[in-house]
This record gives C-alpha cells, structure tokens and sequence, in this order.
C-alpha cells in the first residue's frame, strides 16, 4: 500500500476514533446512573399490570352483579310459579257447574292456558337463573386469571427494566469509549 494511502486511512481511523470516543464520552456522562430500558418501556409495563388489576375487579364486580341478577330471577320465578298456581285455583273455581251448564267454561279455559304459560315462564326463569350462576363462576375465574397476569406482568416489568444487574448505559457508554480508543491507537499505529 502506498504510504500517503496508508497515512490518509489511518487520519481516516484517528478522526473515526476521536469522534466517536467523544461521542461515547458524551453518552457515558448524559446517561450516568440510568436504567437499561427507557422509561417508556417501565411505564408501559406499568400501565399493562394496573390494566389488568382493573379488569380484575371489574370482572369480579360483574360476577357479584350476576349473582344478584340470578338471585333476582329466582325470586321472579318463585313469584311467578305462585302467580301459576293462583292462575290454576281461580280457573277450578270458576268452572263451575249450573244444572249442566259451565257459564265460565271459556274464562277457565284461558286462566288454565295462562296458568301453563306463567309455569313456563317460571321454569325459564329458573333456567336462566342457574345459568347465569355458572356464568359467574367463570367470570370470577376470568378475575383470578386478570389478577394472575397483571401480577405476572408486574415481575416481567421489574426484570426487564434491570435485566442484568450493572448493564446500563454507563457501561454501554464505557464499552464505546474503549472501543474507539483502540480505533484512534490502531490508527497511530498504521500512521507509523
């Protein structure tokens, strides 16, 4: 190689070197002391977990909720299966016989009819009810989960944000400053 080649490629190294020797510098001194990851990225797993947190205690909110919509419905369906059975006594005590004839034979007729539909009613009511039961046992499971995985989310976070112990920027910062210091010091080098 030729010597003004070799000198020009070795200015070239030397200036590479000191400028980024000083931009490592810089680094080392603007970031000492801080976290691996930027802020954001805690935050985020920050906001995540108390996400989750919230969702739990929604979802178990909301199962308190259905058990009391279930609890409702059964009430409904005990008020409505005695409603049925009234229906049911009223039709027998109109249909009554005068010398043959049954003048409310069509208004006990209609109460019967009514009386099955409110005893079916009363059974679909209690049908939703144990439903809506099981619903809320899977909602609070849901919860158990959401808690689980905000909690989980939480430990993530911590290791992430200082996933190894004294790697940050300082010593990012130290390793750049080395390495173009032995860019500068190779160029002396080729130089001579």
């Amino acid at each position: 190689m030729e010597l003004k080649t070799k000198q020009t490629l070795a200015n070239i190294v030397i200036a590479f070197g000191i400028i980024g020797f000083l931009f490592s510098a810089y680094i080392l001194f603007s970031s000492f002391g801080e976290s691996s990851l930027p802020t954001s990225v805690e935050e985020q797993f920050t906001l995540m977990s108390q996400s989750m947190q919230d969702a739990s205690v929604t979802a178990s909110n909301a199962a308190v909720s259905i058990r009391s919509a279930k609890s409702s419905l059964e009430s409904a369906s005990k008020i409505v299966s005695e409603t049925s059975s009234v229906a049911t006594s009223l039709a027998d005590a109109i249909n009554i016989n005068i010398l043959g004839i049954t003048p409310l034979d069509p208004a006990a007729q209609m109460l019967k009819k009514v009386s099955t539909d409110i005893a079916s009613f009363s059974t679909d009511l209690t049908s939703t009810a144990s439903h809506l039961e099981q619903n809320a046992d899977d909602i609070n499971k849901l919860s158990e989960d959401f808690k689980a995985m905000s909690e989980q989310l939480s430990i993530t976070g911590e290791k992430l944000t200082g996933f190894t112990p004294g790697l940050n920027f300082t010593w990012i910062g130290i390793y750049l400053c080395v390495l173009h210091g032995m860019f500068i010091a190779i160029g002396f080098l080729v130089k001579q």
